[in-house]
């Protein structure tokens, strides 16, 4: 068992489209102000790329001390997830 379960926030959706890398990083500053020392993101938009682009963005915003996962939803092939 466990004595201690670190919360996480989860988050950071698409919403919109053409400020995906911008709204992460705005909502992932947002968890870390209310004290979250954990978040989930979002990612699985098809270009690895851009997926990329926002995990790097929201590490560098929300700095090391801040745990962070994605959840792709099934999105990647195993080849695609191993090279993301």
């Amino acid at each position: 068992y466990r004595d201690v379960v670190i919360p996480y926030a989860t988050g950071l959706y698409f919403i919109d489209m053409n400020r995906l890398v911008e709204e992460a990083v705005e909502e992932a500053l947002e968890f870390k102000e209310m004290g979250f020392r954990a978040i989930k993101m979002k990612i699985g938009l098809g270009d690895l790329k851009l997926d990329a682009a926002r995990v790097a963005a929201g590490r560098k915003a929300i700095g090391p001390a801040v745990k962070l996962a994605v959840h792709a939803n099934h999105r990647f092939s195993v080849p695609h997830a191993l090279k993301l």
